[in-house]
């Protein structure tokens, strides 16, 4: 938790520096904008009650189980997409989310299938996962409204979005210090570290990776649309794969299937694009 804190912080400085740097210090003065705050607070509730659902469902479905599940959200920011924001899918479009969605389903499915992953059965634990798609979905489709109503620059948007993040994961901290003794920061026998406790090199180039894939998507969602953020995110996966095959021995050997799965993923999406 204390790594999301840290996130938000750094982006708010980076939003900051780059809204300097383009606009001076009037662009600064548009980043603290109360009601863009507030816009943002929705979506951002949803990410991260959605993602604190997802860490639950960990200590009973394995990443593998999580990762099929996760193909979803495709099929579900499309209909959320023409439920609230009145965008309008020809039929070959919604040809092209079935065929995605099925393609990559599968090919998560077949990537994981020798690691081994658990039954997905109707129980409690399954609940955690259909809330971690459904406040996923439902916060893709607040945050391209936020971000394409109103003409403030995208920087400036982007820290206000930040702000409600920081403020949303410094409050969940602070709740869960409170309510799990091993997980308070203040309390040096549990958490020798404090704030940065268990923290290394890998921690600080995760939270970098993290930095960069918000402002990315968040471009993508202010230009395009939550969906095709997520389209983009699955047909990137598929090339990473193909880039595995140049250097990993065992990406073949997992099933013969795989590399016409990833095809057909890249396929679709391409397909999706051009229609």
């Amino acid at each position: 938790q204390s790594l999301l804190v840290f996130e938000a912080a750094l982006a708010i400085g980076f939003g900051l520096g780059m809204q300097w740097a383009t606009s001076g210090l009037a662009g600064i003065r548009l980043c603290f904008n109360w009601s863009k705050f507030l816009e943002f607070l929705p979506n951002c509730m949803c990410f991260s009650v959605g993602i604190s659902l997802k860490m639950r469902a960990l200590r009973y479905y394995n990443a593998g189980t999580i990762k099929i599940f996760g193909q979803l959200r495709m099929p579900m920011l499309a209909i959320l997409s023409t439920l609230w924001l009145q965008h309008h899918y020809s039929f070959a479009k919604w040809q092209a989310i079935g065929i995605l969605t099925v393609s990559c389903f599968a090919y998560m499915h077949l990537k994981e299938q020798g690691r081994g992953h658990n039954q997905l059965r109707c129980s409690r634990e399954l609940c955690l996962l259909l809330g971690w798609v459904l406040l996923n979905s439902c916060g893709g489709v607040l945050a391209e409204r936020a971000y394409k109503t109103g003409d403030l620059p995208f920087f400036a948007k982007f820290v206000s979005e930040d702000f409600s993040y920081f403020l949303i994961h410094a409050i969940l901290l602070i709740v869960m210090a409170i309510f799990d003794p091993s997980e308070n920061f203040c309390d040096r026998e549990q958490r020798p570290g404090g704030f940065f406790d268990g923290w290394d090199r890998r921690t600080l180039a995760l939270a970098l990776m993290l930095l960069l894939d918000a402002t990315v998507g968040n471009l993508l969602l202010q230009e395009f649309s939550a969906l095709t953020k997520c389209i983009t995110k699955a047909f990137c996966v598929a090339m990473v794969y193909f880039v595995s095959l140049t250097y990993s021995r065992d990406a073949v050997s997992a099933s013969s299937a795989l590399p016409w799965l990833a095809l057909l993923v890249i396929q679709a999406s391409l397909m999706y694009s051009t229609l």
